[in-house]
């Protein structure tokens, strides 16, 4: 996975746990199944910033 692939996943991720924090009316974790997705999908977010993060350091920026 390259970085531009790894960013491209964290934005899906972050606007899928947006909108999951929407539909549960901005409480998740609050017991409610709409809740509960939106916590799955927040993890999945930070997860997805960590391989981010992993494959930006494991790739030297190209000099100019």
């Amino acid at each position: 996975m390259t970085p531009g692939q790894a960013w491209d996943a964290y934005l899906t991720a972050q606007q899928a746990a947006a909108e999951a924090v929407r539909d549960c009316g901005w409480s998740p974790g609050d017991g409610t199944p709409q809740g509960d997705r939106a916590v799955g999908l927040l993890d999945a977010a930070d997860l997805a910033w960590s391989q981010f993060e992993a494959t930006a350091m494991a790739e030297p920026e190209a000099s100019s």
